[in-house]
């Protein structure tokens, strides 16, 4: 069996041995020159000297990647190449790999460049290097190990050169930072990447705005406010036909460019673990009230309403809850049934459903009709004597806001005093019976605490700034023109109709069964209680099937909560 594999193995037509080229620049500027066409130059030379066919399909450039870093390996052709090594068929031993220069391959710790050369060459590929000449191949090593120790020399060299050149980098970028802190420095600082919508000024030193990359940033910001999300701002930018940047190219970096500070001017740096803010070093698109109202909107999550076949007044925006049970309250719409004749749903198929009806206990209230609920809302805000009574009496309207900011830095100054005092007592935590792991867990629980307090304390920080700014609630007039688009089901209207709800009101309380008992036969009204963002509530009944509000009056929480209960044990009774 033996001698007919091996046999077969002699028949078989031998594969003329594949060189493969591998440069790489760790900058774009280094790609601007002569040494791309040099290295293929110098790779035709030595592939026709030596027999061999140069393979175009791994003949690989990594431009910009760091070898210091691993990117080449992570991000680059080389890992591509290295992980070609392991298929059988592709990269054959006998085959070569030429480089440059060893460095080219690795400027990593020595041990792990060491670990990637040998990698290559228990592979059976031949390494050869353009500068010198030189062959590094398992059989050759073999017979003579002395080429290892110049490759290590090589390696070490190469890892200092980067690791000195690094670190002189950060120095001077602390520099720049502490200097443009200080007002002594007016250049750009050499380190990360400038926002897309700027670039530099050669000569001057300074920035200046790409105005379509502007113009872009701003749309997006608009069609964020009225209420889309960031994929449907997209879409709507490429519909319009602007050109979007490559800053704007998917929806994680709109929703990045929404959020950084760089619209402010700003730059935020973390050098050798140390953070700069270096203000005014940019020109600003924003201002500081527009830039708190966007952290404010992103913050809501339940303001944005995505690809949704009918837009939401108020359902899945965590202010709609039912009566009965306080679970959320959300819509359904049944699509595919009869239609009107406009296309759109019949108003018994579009629901409002309390979510506790799939709970234990299992909540009674199940669901009801959302469309004579969207028109006594639309009806009640309409009238500017509904929309002022909302706040009488209540000049601050950031009160509840403000409470709820300093209840949450004094837990943040609570938690940092806590992880001080456990970062002290390590040492001592044997002698007070506590193990060391204990006290690490400890730790660790309430730093991960401690940056969710941090990520509350800015949400409520640019919500202040945004209650403080904001008319509440919005004029009566606005709902007005807004009501027969909600009506017709327009997206656009019911989405703005959305922001005017969502800006107006704190909590939108259902009692699909009404907040009182009613006569046998009777069919009873649905009750709804709105609260403003103020906390002043007013209760309100509705015609179950025109939307006619019935009735009005001052939500007394406790009265609503007492004739809900009776309410709901007459219905049991019958």
């Amino acid at each position: 069996m033996a001698k007919t594999l091996r046999k077969l193995a002699q028949q078989a037509p031998q594969r003329q041995p594949h060189l493969f080229l591998y440069g790489r620049f760790s900058s774009q500027k280094q790609a601007v020159g002569d040494s791309e066409r040099r290295q293929m130059q110098y790779a035709r030379t030595w592939a026709a000297q030596n027999g061999y066919v140069i393979d175009d399909r791994l003949s690989m450039f990594d431009h910009g990647l760091s070898a210091y870093k691993g990117d080449h390996v992570k991000k680059g052709a080389l890992g591509v190449f290295l992980d070609a090594i392991t298929k059988k068929g592709f990269v054959q031993p006998g085959d070569v790999l030429l480089v440059e220069s060893l460095d080219r391959l690795s400027r990593a710790e020595p041990i792990d460049a060491q670990r990637q050369f040998s990698d290559i060459v228990d592979a059976g590929v031949t390494i050869v290097t353009a500068n010198d000449g030189q062959r590094y191949s398992r059989d050759l090593l073999r017979e003579n190990p002395s080429p290892l120790f110049l490759a290590l020399a090589v390696m070490i060299r190469s890892h200092e050169e980067s690791s000195t050149k690094g670190k002189r980098v950060l120095a001077a970028a602390r520099r720049q930072c502490e200097r443009w802190i200080a007002g002594d420095h007016s250049g750009y600082v050499s380190v990360g990447r400038d926002p897309f919508w700027v670039r530099r000024i050669d000569g001057a030193r300074r920035f200046e705005t790409i105005a379509e990359h502007v113009r872009a940033v701003r749309a997006l910001i608009r069609h964020f406010k009225a209420g889309l999300s960031p994929m449907r701002a997209l879409e709507k930018l490429a519909e319009s036909g602007m050109t979007l940047p490559p800053g704007l190219s998917n929806a994680s970096r709109a929703h990045a460019t929404l959020g950084s500070r760089m619209l402010l001017g700003e730059r935020e740096m973390v050098v050798d673990g140390v953070t700069y803010t270096l203000e005014g070093y940019y020109p600003q698109v924003v201002t500081e009230v527009q830039f708190a109202e966007l952290q404010h909107l992103r913050a809501q999550r339940g303001r944005r309403v995505g690809k949704a076949s009918i837009v939401p007044l108020f359902t899945g925006a965590r202010v709609a809850f039912c009566g009965h049970c306080g679970a959320a309250v959300a819509s359904q719409n049944v699509m595919g049934r009869n239609r009107q004749a406009s296309g759109a749903p019949q108003d018994g198929h579009r629901r409002a459903v309390c979510t506790g009806a799939t709970a234990v206990p299992r909540c009674p209230a199940g669901s009801c009709s959302i469309v004579p609920i969207e028109r006594a809302m639309m009806m009640f805000c309409a009238d500017q004597y509904n929309l002022d009574s909302l706040v009488a009496g209540d000049e601050d309207v950031s009160g509840p806001v403000a409470d709820r900011l300093a209840r949450a830095r004094e837990t943040v100054a609570k938690l940092e005093r806590e992880i001080g005092n456990l970062n002290h007592g390590l040492a001592e935590a044997a002698g007070q019976g506590l193990t060391l792991q204990s006290v690490i867990a400890s730790i660790a629980q309430r730093e991960d605490q401690l940056a969710l307090e941090r990520k509350a304390v800015a949400a409520l920080d640019s919500e202040l700034a945004v209650v403080r700014r904001l008319p509440v609630p919005a004029s009566a007039e606005a709902w007005a023109k807004l009501t027969a688009g909600v009506h017709a089901l327009d997206p656009d209207a019911r989405r703005e109709a959305r922001r005017l709800v969502l800006d107006t009101f704190a909590k939108v309380e259902i009692h699909m069964h009404g907040f009182r008992p009613v006569a046998e036969g009777e069919t009873p009204p649905i009750g709804m209680v709105l609260v403003s963002r103020v906390g002043v509530s007013r209760r309100l009944e509705i015609d179950r099937r025109t939307g006619a509000l019935l009735g009005g009056v001052d939500a007394d929480r406790k009265k609503v909560r007492v004739a809900r209960a009776k309410a709901d044990r007459a219905r049991r009774a019958a």
